[in-house]
């Protein structure tokens, strides 16, 4: 796959009304974020074909080639060693304790109902460079 900066995705995708349906089996990706603030907050969920949903509750057409690389970034999580720390979390180096986590949720299809989880603390953008 050739590399494609996915900053402001939405901003080139089409908007779609709110009424547009959307079927659980076909999400492919759910993202939340875990803060001390805010306990459980909604970030993004991906259905096919291209839908995306942001963390406003709009609902989007997204670029496939936006789509397709978001998720191949997320299967990537997949074939990592699993950390020991709690709930098996990726810290990312940061000044400070207490970052949000941030929740990748994989559904693994009907079989399987608990999907694949992939956790994160301290991602931003301004230092996800530091790992």
């Amino acid at each position: 796959m050739s590399t494609i900066s996915l900053t402001k995705y939405l901003s080139r995708s089409t908007p779609l009304p709110p009424s547009t349906p959307l079927a659980r089996s076909d999400l492919k990706l759910a993202v939340l974020r875990n803060a001390p603030v805010e306990t459980e907050r909604f970030t993004l969920a991906l259905f096919a074909p291209d839908i995306a949903v942001s963390h406003f509750g709009a609902i989007h057409k997204l670029h496939s080639d936006d789509f397709t690389h978001i998720l191949d970034l997320t299967a990537q999580t997949s074939t990592l060693p699993t950390p020991d720390r709690f709930f098996n979390t990726w810290a990312i180096n940061q000044p400070r304790t207490s970052q949000p986590i941030d929740r990748a949720l994989i559904p693994l299809g009907t079989l399987d109902p608990k999907p694949k989880k992939t956790y994160a603390e301290g991602y931003s953008m301004e230092s996800r460079s530091t790992i």
